[in-house]
């Protein structure tokens, strides 16, 4: 048997009985076990190139087997492991580095405004406040936009087995406001997230506004694992998970499919599953809790949505709760301040649970321009009326 296969937790046969082999949980010593630089049976020309493929799939391999491992798993269906394009590495812009993205001065650096660090000044819902032909009537078409469903964290270096403090930012930027940052994780040093094995996933943020892909969209990460020392306060330590920025344009992306895609650093991975759906308009999903139960501050938000139709797979969203930057924590009665924002393929319907067993989803049809509020009470006895509103996005100047 393959010895990768081995230590990635695949099965030998010994005396007519499986063995499961333990899983490797730290890449480092399993690239070891792997004896990548061995003799391929090849000659000397191609031999990087073939070094570089079988350290790709290596990669796959263990990623695989330390999701499922933990558990976490949970929409492997969605792409087929053995898939070439599992979680596979994409391409990163040269001189994309924290130290060089910001002052470089490469044709993709002024595309993209790189030099400009604020955040967008956009919220949702822009389109749909400011067009003077709401409804049927507006001029506008949906676009490509993009989804990103969950976004993963893998140390190479250490043992995935034991917690670490991460922080960093995850921003896509796109020509709706001139390219500007439209945050999806935003953690200062001193305000780290403990990666566990028992959820390796970022707490995202609900992204400011849509995210369009009409001509290209550019995402930047800078993640890091933050290592306590003596001097606290120095970040020169730290170690980076991955740093750097790629790009996703309509015309050479897979279209209405689940993408699973990573960027490596040098102590790490990120593993990011989204979605570029064409023909799509922005879903703003807003509450307004009429009632809580007594006391408020006990009351916990869990939020989902589905959406199924027209697309190859169903497509899960995460709110509020478990993975999310909002913890679902509801302090008092009146609107809530966060809003949700989702991207939704134009016909098809968003189908929203606030996970209590037994019952239904609420279900809106999504719309170029249209709103609708629908009330939902709760076990406890809570009322929320919950409002989704639909805009098509419309790029900048």
């Amino acid at each position: 048997m393959d010895p990768a296969a081995a230590a990635a937790g695949g099965g030998e046969e010994e005396k007519g009985k499986v063995v499961v082999a333990a899983t490797t949980t730290c890449f480092a010593d399993f690239i070891s076990k792997s004896n990548i630089d061995g003799d391929d049976g090849g000659g000397d020309a191609g031999r990087d190139y073939r070094r570089a493929e079988r350290e790709e799939e290596l990669k796959r391999r263990w990623i695989f087997s330390v999701l499922a491992m933990a558990g976490r798993e949970v929409d492997a269906g969605v792409v087929d492991p053995d898939n070439k394009y599992y979680y596979k590495s994409s391409y990163v812009f040269k001189e994309s580095s924290r130290d060089l993205r910001h002052i470089g001065n490469l044709p993709w650096h002024e595309f993209y405004s790189m030099h400009v660090t604020s955040p967008t000044a956009l919220g949702p819902m822009d389109h749909w406040t400011h067009c003077s032909h709401k409804g049927h009537g507006c001029k506008n078409d949906p676009d490509t936009m993009l989804q990103t469903f969950d976004i993963k964290i893998l140390p190479f270096t250490l043992d995935v087995t034991r917690p670490v403090e991460v922080y960093g930012i995850i921003a896509v930027r796109d020509d709706v406001d001139e390219y500007r940052r439209n945050y999806l994780f935003n953690r200062s040093r001193d305000n780290p997230v403990t990666i566990t094995p028992a959820y390796d996933s970022l707490p995202l943020m609900s992204p400011a506004r849509g995210m369009s892909v009409a001509e290209a969209c550019l995402i930047e990460t800078d993640i890091r694992i933050k290592l306590h020392e003596e001097d606290d306060d120095d970040d020169t330590r730290d170690l980076t998970i991955a740093d750097a920025c790629m790009d996703i344009e309509d015309h050479r992306c897979g279209l209405d499919c689940h993408a699973k895609d990573r960027i490596d650093g040098e102590f790490g991975t990120v593993l990011t599953h989204s979605m570029v759906i064409q023909s799509a308009v922005e879903a703003t999903i807003q509450l307004d809790f009429k009632h809580l139960p007594s006391p408020p501050g006990d009351f916990r938000l869990r939020m989902t949505g589905y959406t199924a139709r027209g697309l190859r797979r169903a497509s899960t969203y995460v709110f509020a709760g478990e993975g999310r930057e909002f913890d679902g924590i509801v302090l008092a009665a009146g609107k809530l301040e966060q809003r949700f924002v989702a991207a939704v393929k134009m016909g098809d319907t968003l189908e929203l649970s606030f996970m209590e067993e037994g019952r239904q989803p609420m279900a809106f049809m999504s719309a170029k321009h249209d709103s609708e509020v629908k009330p939902y009470r709760f076990e406890n006895g809570a009322l929320v009326l919950v409002q989704v509103s639909w805009s098509v996005m419309e790029l900048g100047p």
